[in-house]
């Protein structure tokens, strides 16, 4: 056996009414797997629960490492007949509570997208004195009672509630900052995106790495729209052209997400024990000393694949949803110049863009949403086109090709060929990648930025 198992591995020793058993036990075996080796070891029917011996009961779906366990510690086996010891007792109360707290997500949400749709109706109703001023301080005071940190509340509570607080926090900044001037929108979008960007810098304190995903996610985008919006302040953009540069950054960051989520730890790739040769290491060696080498855990393996589809799942849908606002704002405002044409172009091939990167996703939740989004921006680029260039016979045509297209691509993948097939896959990355370069080539011309260059030529 290597010394990196050796000292990965500990030593328990299992107790119970059935007999005692010593056992070797790795850090990476979960606690219902000590269980089973002590039932065979014993010859128990079943294997027994398993407590420390301060009588808290082990959760088996953790592993060792995650359950306290160390080297000679002692396991007490428990028989069905035993009634419950106050460490389960402990653990049932806990449990009622996090079941208690678990319906917080579903309302914060709820209330947070009423707060959002409050501002904004407020905001563009031109509303002003105390009903203006209330609704700011309502906002303000549910941010900063989200953020706050709340003891004794579950996972899924602490991640909804550091959620929503920027939610409410950007309600804020835009009921503060939003007028009809000239301008006005943009200046709205900027103080509320930076307000947002503020409350979930503030909540990702109070939170641990298993549960900022939506924290990082509203961070990293309320940031992003808060320069965004400035920029285009400064150079004098229109509101058409932040909406086409978050659809391009919607679904360029469609394609990238993947590739920028998952952050490996540096000692599951790099050996730091042979890195870190200092000038007295490299002139002496101390005696007895030895180079401690490091392994890969598997729960640690598994920890940064979890997070890592925890914010895949949470960015894509945040891209599908900024893709599904900005892309038929794009397609209902664009007029019959060549801006306009470009945004139309702009707009359908980013809708088939989005198509094409759901299928790379392994979770459900990202292609359903790509998608979604895609079939919501077409539907609309449609919309807009037939009723600004087409007649009664264009209507029948698109339903026709609509009809054939689907009666091919059922077909195609009842047959096991279309998109199953390498040549297909081919085709489809080729596509894929063409309509992400074109939607970024449409950017200057969809977005106003000749007009705004020319007016400082001018």
């Amino acid at each position: 056996m290597s010394a990196g198992i050796v000292s990965a591995t500990i030593r328990v020793t299992v107790v119970g009414s059935a007999g005692r058993a010593d056992l070797a036990v790795p850090l990476w075996v979960d606690v219902d797997t000590l269980a089973h080796s002590y039932a065979d070891l014993v010859g128990a029917s079943a294997p027994p629960p398993l407590t420390t011996s301060g009588g808290v009961l082990l959760d088996g779906t953790r592993t060792v490492e995650l359950a306290g366990l160390r080297h000679g510690d002692v396991v007490v086996a428990l028989d069905e007949a035993d009634g419950p010891q106050p460490g389960r007792r402990r653990r049932e109360v806990r449990r009622g509570l996090s079941g208690a707290f678990d319906r917080q997500p579903l309302l914060l949400a709820l209330a947070a997208l009423c707060g959002l749709a409050g501002a904004g109706v407020l905001a563009a109703t031109g509303g002003a004195g105390p009903a203006r001023v209330v609704c700011l301080v309502l906002l303000l005071l549910c941010a900063l009672t989200c953020v706050a940190p709340m003891a004794g509340a579950s996972g899924a509570a602490a991640r909804a509630r550091s959620a929503a607080a920027p939610a409410f926090a950007a309600g804020a900044g835009f009921v503060a900052a939003y007028s009809s001037a000239p301008g006005g929108l943009l200046l709205g979008l900027a103080v509320a995106a930076l307000a947002a960007a503020v409350l979930a810098a503030v909540g990702r304190t109070f939170l641990d790495s298993e549960h900022d995903e939506l924290v990082e996610i509203w961070l990293a985008v309320a940031a992003a729209l808060a320069l965004l919006t400035v920029l285009l302040l400064l150079l004098g953009g229109s509101v058409q052209g932040l909406w086409a540069v978050l659809f391009a950054a919607a679904v360029v960051g469609a394609r990238l997400l993947p590739y920028t989520v998952v952050d490996v730890p540096d000692q599951a790739l790099l050996d730091l024990d042979r890195l870190a040769v200092t000038a007295w290491s490299a002139r002496e060696q101390p005696r007895g000393s030895r180079r401690r080498r490091s392994i890969v855990r598997l729960d640690g393996v598994t920890e940064v694949v979890r997070r890592g589809l925890r914010l895949v799942a949470a960015g894509t849908v945040v891209i599908a949803v900024v893709a599904a606002v900005t892309g038929p704002l794009l397609a209902l405002g664009a007029g019959r110049g060549l801006q306009g044409l470009s945004t139309l172009v702009m707009v359908g091939l980013g809708g088939a863009a989005l198509a094409l990167v759901a299928r790379s996703f392994r979770s459900a939740l990202p292609r359903v949403a790509l998608r979604c989004a895609a079939v919501w921006v077409l539907a609309f680029l449609g919309y807009d086109v037939l009723d600004t260039y087409g007649r009664t016979a264009d209507w029948v045509t698109f339903a026709a090709v609509l009809a054939l297209a689907l009666v091919v691509t059922l077909s195609a993948v009842s047959l096991g060929r279309g998109w199953r097939s390498v040549w297909w896959a081919r085709v489809a990355d080729l596509v894929e990648g063409l309509s992400i370069v074109l939607v970024v080539a449409a950017v200057p011309l969809a977005s106003g930025f000749y007009e705004v260059v020319r007016g400082f030529t001018a």
